[in-house]
Protein backbone atom coordinates (compact mmCIF):
# COMPACT_ATOMS: atom_id res chain seq x y z
CA UNK A 1 0.00 0.00 0.00
CA UNK A 2 1.41 3.61 -0.47
CA UNK A 3 1.03 6.55 1.89
CA UNK A 4 -2.43 7.43 0.36
CA UNK A 5 -3.54 4.47 0.37
CA UNK A 6 -2.74 3.48 4.08
CA UNK A 7 -4.35 6.81 5.29
CA UNK A 8 -7.60 6.26 3.68
CA UNK A 9 -7.70 2.83 4.95
CA UNK A 10 -7.23 4.02 8.41
CA UNK A 11 -9.72 6.66 8.28
CA UNK A 12 -12.42 4.43 6.95
CA UNK A 13 -12.04 2.24 9.35
CA UNK A 14 -12.14 5.08 11.80
CA UNK A 15 -15.48 6.01 10.09
CA UNK A 16 -17.31 2.81 9.51
CA UNK A 17 -16.49 1.68 13.26
CA UNK A 18 -17.87 5.21 14.67
CA UNK A 19 -21.12 4.55 12.36
CA UNK A 20 -21.60 1.45 13.84
CA UNK A 21 -21.08 2.02 17.47
CA UNK A 22 -24.66 3.27 16.92
CA UNK A 23 -26.41 -0.19 15.22
CA UNK A 24 -27.34 -1.48 18.59
CA UNK A 25 -29.64 1.07 19.41
CA UNK A 26 -31.80 0.82 15.94
CA UNK A 27 -31.00 -3.36 16.12
CA UNK A 28 -30.02 -2.77 11.85
CA UNK A 29 -29.30 -6.37 12.25
CA UNK A 30 -31.60 -7.92 14.01
CA UNK A 31 -31.20 -11.88 12.83
CA UNK A 32 -35.07 -12.88 13.66
CA UNK A 33 -36.00 -13.07 9.59
CA UNK A 34 -39.32 -14.69 9.94
CA UNK A 35 -40.93 -11.17 10.06
CA UNK A 36 -40.99 -9.09 7.13
CA UNK A 37 -40.45 -5.99 8.68
CA UNK A 38 -37.33 -7.16 10.69
CA UNK A 39 -36.23 -8.96 7.05
CA UNK A 40 -36.50 -5.96 5.39
CA UNK A 41 -34.53 -3.56 7.81
CA UNK A 42 -31.84 -6.61 7.92
CA UNK A 43 -31.52 -6.83 4.50
CA UNK A 44 -31.54 -2.98 3.65
CA UNK A 45 -28.86 -2.91 6.05
CA UNK A 46 -26.79 -5.54 4.91
CA UNK A 47 -26.93 -3.59 1.62
CA UNK A 48 -26.41 0.10 3.07
CA UNK A 49 -23.87 -0.99 5.62
CA UNK A 50 -21.88 -3.60 4.34
CA UNK A 51 -22.14 -4.00 0.87
CA UNK A 52 -21.63 -0.45 -0.28
CA UNK A 53 -19.32 0.75 1.48
CA UNK A 54 -17.21 -2.08 1.07
CA UNK A 55 -17.68 -1.49 -2.89
CA UNK A 56 -17.02 2.39 -2.02
CA UNK A 57 -13.95 1.38 -0.21
CA UNK A 58 -12.46 -0.35 -3.30
CA UNK A 59 -13.76 1.71 -5.92
CA UNK A 60 -11.65 4.00 -4.01
CA UNK A 61 -8.69 2.01 -2.99
CA UNK A 62 -8.54 0.94 -6.82
CA UNK A 63 -8.78 4.50 -7.79
CA UNK A 64 -5.24 5.28 -5.63
CA UNK A 65 -3.28 2.45 -6.47
CA UNK A 66 -2.03 1.57 -10.29
CA UNK A 67 -2.20 -2.53 -10.28
CA UNK A 68 -6.46 -3.07 -10.34
CA UNK A 69 -6.07 -7.36 -9.79
CA UNK A 70 -3.27 -6.97 -7.12
CA UNK A 71 -5.45 -4.59 -4.93
CA UNK A 72 -8.56 -6.38 -5.02
CA UNK A 73 -7.01 -9.45 -3.83
CA UNK A 74 -5.46 -7.30 -1.02
CA UNK A 75 -9.22 -5.59 -0.30
CA UNK A 76 -10.49 -9.28 0.14
CA UNK A 77 -7.99 -10.95 2.21
CA UNK A 78 -8.28 -7.57 4.59
CA UNK A 79 -11.57 -6.49 4.47
CA UNK A 80 -13.48 -10.29 5.06
CA UNK A 81 -11.13 -11.35 8.03
CA UNK A 82 -12.58 -8.22 9.94
CA UNK A 83 -15.86 -9.55 9.39
CA UNK A 84 -15.00 -11.99 12.45
CA UNK A 85 -15.68 -8.94 14.98
CA UNK A 86 -19.58 -9.48 14.12
CA UNK A 87 -18.98 -13.20 14.46
CA UNK A 88 -18.14 -12.63 18.00
CA UNK A 89 -20.69 -9.86 18.73
CA UNK A 90 -23.22 -12.14 17.66
CA UNK A 91 -21.76 -15.22 19.45
CA UNK A 92 -21.43 -13.06 23.00
CA UNK A 93 -25.43 -12.15 22.24
CA UNK A 94 -26.38 -15.66 21.60
CA UNK A 95 -24.27 -17.42 25.23
CA UNK A 96 -25.87 -14.40 26.66
CA UNK A 97 -29.55 -15.40 25.63
CA UNK A 98 -29.23 -18.41 26.66
CA UNK A 99 -28.75 -17.79 30.18
CA UNK A 100 -29.65 -14.30 30.61
CA UNK A 101 -29.75 -14.47 34.53
CA UNK A 102 -26.35 -15.01 34.92
CA UNK A 103 -25.75 -11.98 32.94
CA UNK A 104 -28.28 -9.50 34.38
CA UNK A 105 -30.61 -9.29 37.20
CA UNK A 106 -34.35 -9.70 36.60
CA UNK A 107 -36.82 -6.86 37.25
CA UNK A 108 -38.06 -8.38 40.72
CA UNK A 109 -34.50 -9.16 41.29
CA UNK A 110 -32.53 -5.66 40.79
CA UNK A 111 -30.85 -3.97 43.15
CA UNK A 112 -32.33 -1.06 43.79
CA UNK A 113 -28.68 1.22 43.31
CA UNK A 114 -28.77 -0.35 40.15
CA UNK A 115 -32.64 0.73 38.71
CA UNK A 116 -32.51 2.80 35.48
CA UNK A 117 -28.84 2.03 35.30
CA UNK A 118 -28.65 -0.89 34.41
CA UNK A 119 -30.57 -3.25 31.75
CA UNK A 120 -32.93 -6.05 33.07
CA UNK A 121 -33.30 -9.03 31.39
CA UNK A 122 -37.12 -8.06 31.30
CA UNK A 123 -35.34 -4.33 29.71
CA UNK A 124 -33.37 -6.19 27.13
CA UNK A 125 -36.55 -9.20 26.28
CA UNK A 126 -33.84 -11.70 26.31
CA UNK A 127 -36.75 -14.79 26.81
CA UNK A 128 -37.33 -14.88 22.97
CA UNK A 129 -37.06 -18.12 20.94
CA UNK A 130 -34.98 -17.06 18.30
CA UNK A 131 -31.54 -16.62 20.30
CA UNK A 132 -30.42 -19.57 17.66
CA UNK A 133 -30.43 -17.20 15.04
CA UNK A 134 -27.70 -15.32 16.90
CA UNK A 135 -25.16 -18.61 16.66
CA UNK A 136 -26.01 -19.13 13.12
CA UNK A 137 -25.00 -15.58 11.47
CA UNK A 138 -22.33 -16.20 14.18
CA UNK A 139 -20.95 -19.05 12.24
CA UNK A 140 -21.99 -17.42 9.10
CA UNK A 141 -19.72 -14.63 9.82
CA UNK A 142 -16.73 -16.24 11.39
CA UNK A 143 -16.71 -18.62 7.59
CA UNK A 144 -16.22 -15.31 5.87
CA UNK A 145 -13.87 -14.10 7.89
CA UNK A 146 -11.84 -17.27 7.77
CA UNK A 147 -11.92 -17.30 4.06
CA UNK A 148 -10.01 -14.15 3.62
CA UNK A 149 -6.62 -14.85 4.22
CA UNK A 150 -6.80 -17.60 1.53
CA UNK A 151 -7.75 -15.28 -1.35
CA UNK A 152 -3.71 -13.83 -1.01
Amino acid sequence: MNTTQTIFVVFFAIFWGAVFSVQGRWKMFQPILSFPHIRHRFFFSFLLLDVVPILFFAWTFFRLTETPGETWLQISAGILPAFAIFAFYRLWMGIVECNPSYFYQSDDKQNPDLKNIEPTVQSLNLGHRFKIWNFLFSALYLAIAIAGPYLR
